[in-house]
């Protein structure tokens, strides 16, 4: 459609004085900042030596432009009064069009904003052109989210979050699904009926606790923020929704239960591989993806004859500094033998988290631990039976934990029975008193 199509109707359109005269508008209780500029292209002059005008829109500082099929000589053009400055016929004409052009596009912009309907230049633009626009869909819009998010691991987003983030977009896949028997869902469609049914899924069909589905609630939530941010939804429809995490007992080893699992003789070598990480973990408060990716270039030998792994934390980017104990230099000697012992190579061989985990269950029946072994169990282990059953502070836990603040310590960090008996011993038995 042309723009004097477009143009034939400006007899009687509704004129809202406020946006007329103002470029802020309020929508929906947040302050829209809102904008029309006509600009000429200097570096664009055509065989007569005139310079296209083009009109540029922008909503909340995102931006279109496109030309409004009209020229001008550069000496008769005002960017400040962006207008023509000429006095003949032609350029009355020219100031005419261009103002019946942004009464337009300011009644577009009201109508969007009195029908609540997101709004973006790009939407405006499209709306004045008539074109007809394909709806914003959900999983298309995370399919997006994610691929950005893949091309910034090691830039400042780790592949957990990105992987965190693919799980919660299969689920809501599932989820649309069997709901609505559909393969995708226009994000407008997304409203707290939604959210409700979505958590409700997690919990029932899929069988997650409450921290699990709170986790891909949030993961889900950033997405919305997302579309809410470039206009593309009016309403948030999260408000009213509030998830807690439940605090939960991590699971560790105890002291006589770390030894037995040292102790055990496999004749199997990928159990024997795997419970050699697991306890060097134990001794370290390595994670996984951190033990895996550790390099003899991360082992610093000290002058006092202690070794220390300085290496930043993959997660968090914060250095982890932590000081080598007798049992984890035993292990870095014993696969010395047996690996490449140049500067970038690997310390440990260590498998996938997947295969480590399902090894450390047939470890924890062959060893009667009654307690389900992940690799972050080691984690735990260390900052509750190595470190903090040796009265260690937890400050310094958190250094070696490579955590920003104690915090995060703290959940990995419990009290155990038998240091309450310990600490509370000193007053059954008080020093002095007969």
């Amino acid at each position: 459609m042309s723009l004097n199509v477009i143009l034939m109707h400006f007899d009687d359109p509704y004129i809202n004085p406020y946006l007329l005269t103002n470029k802020k508008t309020i929508m929906n209780n947040s302050r829209i900042t809102f904008n029309v500029l006509y600009y000429i292209k200097k570096a664009v002059t055509l065989r007569d030596g005139q310079n296209p005008i083009y009109c540029r829109i922008t909503v909340n500082g995102s931006r279109t432009e496109f030309s409004v099929n009209r020229t001008i000589d550069e000496n008769n053009w005002s960017q400040r009064a962006n207008k023509s400055i000429g006095k003949d016929q032609t350029s009355k004409t020219l100031n005419q069009y261009l103002e019946q052009l942004r009464v337009k596009i300011y009644n577009t912009q009201a109508d969007l904003a009195q029908k609540q309907e997101p709004l973006t230049a790009t939407r405006i633009k499209n709306k004045l052109f008539g074109l007809d626009e394909r709806p914003l869909m959900l999983l298309e819009m995370y399919d997006e989210h994610n691929e950005k998010l893949a091309r910034s691991i090691d830039h400042g987003i780790s592949k957990s979050t990105h992987t965190r983030h693919c799980t919660t977009r299969s689920h809501l896949s599932l989820f649309i699904n069997m709901k609505y028997g559909i393969t995708d869902i226009t994000i407008r469609d997304i409203n707290n009926a939604f959210i409700q049914d979505f958590d409700h899924y997690l919990r029932v069909d899929r069988k997650c606790n409450n921290n699990s589905s709170v986790k891909y609630q949030k993961n889900f939530k950033k997405i919305i923020k997302y579309a809410l941010d470039n206009g593309w939804i009016a309403k948030d429809p999260f408000i009213g929704i509030r998830y807690r995490f439940e605090k939960t007992n991590k699971p560790y080893l105890t002291t006589e239960e770390l030894d037995r699992l040292i102790l055990k003789l496999f004749e199997i070598q990928r159990l024997s591989i795997v419970r050699d990480v697991f306890v060097f973990c134990s001794y370290t408060g390595l994670s996984f993806v951190d033990v895996k990716s550790l390099r003899y270039s991360d082992l610093k030998h000290e002058p006092n004859g202690s070794t220390w792994i300085e290496k930043p934390r993959q997660k968090t980017k914060v250095m982890s500094e932590i000081p080598l104990l007798p049992k984890a230099r035993e292990l870095v000697e014993k696969y010395k033998i047996h690996e490449d012992k140049s500067d970038a190579a690997l310390v440990f061989p260590v498998s996938s988290n997947q295969k480590m985990n399902a090894y450390l269950k047939e470890i924890a029946i062959l060893c009667n631990i009654n307690k389900v072994l992940t690799t972050h169990v080691a984690r735990h282990t260390f900052a509750t039976t190595i470190a903090m059953g040796n009265n260690i502070p937890i400050e310094v836990i958190a250094k070696i934990l490579g955590h920003s603040s104690t915090k995060e310590t703290r959940i990995y960090a419990v009290v155990e029975k038998q240091l309450i008996g310990k600490a509370m011993g000193k007053l059954m038995h008080p020093v002095g008193v007969n």
